[in-house]
């Protein structure tokens, strides 16, 4: 199973396993959205991602869906992806509206393959009409496009809702988001995934997700992802949030978490600080320094 594990700036993370008995005996759709609704409230305000599972190597080979994501949503086609939300309210604090959000569940589908479904037979895609119905999930989006592959897109998807969750997280422990100064991302692929399944969640909407939560954020983002095994470390770089030649705000956290990301998972990591460096003191140059030396190549 693959899943997505959220670690906030102080290393709070989730990870969730509901049993899996009957999984491939198709029940009633009520039945999947109780047990979606029952993580959902299990999570406190957190996120769950698992994807179905890959088509087999060999074509003769018959499929078997992932026996959680079929205990959960009862879908038995490959390439699908489950996006859980779970329900949150969170007070007024300084520099930050009250917020509450309710159970939401996406389940992201590829689009059809009308060549290959000569095959494989007719298949369903966000687009089909009466979907939502079909599959008993209550948002069904397009989970690729000529852009992604497989799984890419939908964690591109999933990382917008993942950036709003950890900045959140975060700002329970900081406070005022005024008092901000440098921010950092980062992705440890399990050793099944690629380098890629990283990058879809740091680099295309996570940042511009942090920013919105933050209403702050003039500077680029550092995004650093690498595949590795479970405890690996990963270097969150910090960058400045608003000044880009705040180089005092510049700095690296090495984090390493012992049973993550297991072979099917990916760490994310979104991180904050409110200050600079210990004893920064490394002065460089001024946006106005840097200006003038470009405008001298003319």
């Amino acid at each position: 199973m693959k899943i997505v594990r959220l670690v906030a700036p102080v290393l709070a993370f989730v990870a969730f396993a509901f049993p899996a008995s009957r999984a491939l005996e198709k029940q009633p759709a009520s039945d999947y959205h109780a047990r979606r609704v029952a993580l959902g409230n299990a999570l406190h305000g957190g996120v769950a991602i698992l994807f179905a599972a890959e088509e087999p190597v060999l074509d003769f080979d018959p499929y078997r869906q992932n026996s959680d994501f079929y205990y959960l949503t009862g879908w038995n086609e490959p390439g699908a992806a489950l996006l859980i939300m779970g329900p949150a309210n969170e007070p007024e604090r300084p520099g930050q509206a009250a917020h509450s959000r309710n159970y939401k569940e996406i389940l992201f589908l590829p689009t059809r393959n009308l060549r290959m479904e000569v095959y494989t037979g007719a298949k369903m895609d966000a687009a089909t009409p009466g979907v939502t119905k079909a599959t008993g999930v209550d948002n069904v989006e397009r989970g690729d496009d000529a852009a992604y592959a497989g799984d890419i897109a939908a964690l591109v998807g999933m990382s917008e809702v993942l950036g709003e969750v950890l900045t959140r997280r975060a700002l329970e422990r900081i406070g005022d988001p005024s008092s901000i100064r440098a921010y950092g991302k980062a992705a440890l692929i399990g050793m099944n995934g690629d380098l890629e399944h990283g990058a879809a969640l740091i680099h295309p909407r996570l940042g511009m997700a942090m920013r919105a939560t933050l209403r702050r954020g003039k500077v680029l983002i550092p995004g650093n992802a690498k595949v590795g095994v479970a405890g690996a470390p990963i270097d969150l770089v910090f960058g400045p949030l608003d000044e880009a030649w705040d180089l005092d705000a510049a700095d690296t956290l090495t984090v390493s978490v012992p049973d993550a990301p297991r072979p099917g998972e990916v760490l994310l990591l979104v991180g904050y600080t409110t200050g600079a460096r210990p004893n920064a003191r490394s002065k460089g140059p001024s946006q106005a320094d840097v200006d003038a030396l470009i405008a001298s190549f003319d």
